[in-house]
């Protein structure tokens, strides 16, 4: 039992490894990381000191071995980070990491290299995903030290009916704003769903892989 425990901890700590450790390290530090590239990035001031504050996704030049589902196998993929690199009143450096978040290039089911869209307006991060006939996307406020995840949409066109449906979230009033439609009409159906159950907001470091996080029922970001 005792070398089972060990090669399991061996094991996850070699999976652990295959990503960099990023903590305060600057924009051209990160570029330089051996095996890896930046290849999405974003700037605006998002803790509000007037300095611009950067968003960095980088994606393995290997692939990595993971479980990226409940009941998955262990694959390999391009393995991604997102590093958020915070100015404290002078140059920006890597305050928050993420290794498990951003979706892997072959997650997109019919979209052949799936690649989020990064950016930052009005002091606010999106992150978002365009599929064949679906989106979905992140929006995140900078708040003690992390980024708190504040709101979120998803939602598309069935193919076969041309019905259309989209989930509004709103996770500082704890609130899902749902609309029905079809793509012949201009009118939809709204109703709104409480999520009071969610007592804080969560942050993006604490975010693992897409769609894991029931919400409500049938409900996943």
């Amino acid at each position: 039992m005792k070398f089972l425990l060990s090669f399991i901890l061996l094991i996850s700590n070699f999976c652990f490894s295959q990503y960099p450790n990023l903590s305060g390290k600057t924009l051209n530090e990160i570029k330089n990381i051996d095996g890896w590239s930046v290849f999405l990035g974003a700037s605006g001031d998002l803790n509000n000191d007037k300095i611009d504050d950067y968003v960095a996704i980088l994606q393995s030049h290997d692939s990595i071995r993971e479980v990226r589902c409940n009941g998955c196998k262990r694959l390999p993929n391009k393995g991604r980070i997102i590093a958020v690199l915070i100015s404290n009143h002078g140059q920006p450096k890597v305050s928050i990491q993420n290794n498990r978040f951003i979706a892997r290039p072959d997650e997109g089911g019919m979209v052949p290299f799936l690649a989020p869209e990064i950016q930052i307006i009005d002091g606010q991060l999106s992150i978002s995903y365009q599929y064949t006939r679906s989106n979905t996307a992140y929006f995140f406020e900078f708040s003690n030290n992390d980024l708190l995840l504040v709101s979120a949409i998803s939602g598309g066109v069935h193919s076969a009916s041309g019905n259309v449906e989209f989930d509004f979230y709103d996770f500082k009033s704890r609130v899902i704003r749902n609309e029905k439609g079809h793509i012949s009409k201009d009118s939809t159906e709204v109703n709104f769903i409480d999520i009071d159950h969610l007592k804080k907001l969560k942050s993006l470091s604490e975010l693992e892989e897409m769609y894991n996080w029931q919400i409500t029922a049938y409900r996943f970001l």
